[in-house]
């Protein structure tokens, strides 16, 4: 990686990026959960 982008990539809030509805993946059950950030910003 070049020199700077280390510290710009952990500069940058990545939950900006995700969207306020996603389907998550579980490995472990195989299903896929709607985690919603409006109604849980925390999760």
């Amino acid at each position: 990686m070049p020199p700077g982008w280390a510290d710009a990539f952990a500069d940058v809030p990545r939950a900006a990026f995700v969207p306020d509805l996603a389907w998550v993946h579980d490995l472990a059950t195989g299903t896929y959960t709607p985690p919603d950030h409006t109604r849980d910003p925390e999760g």
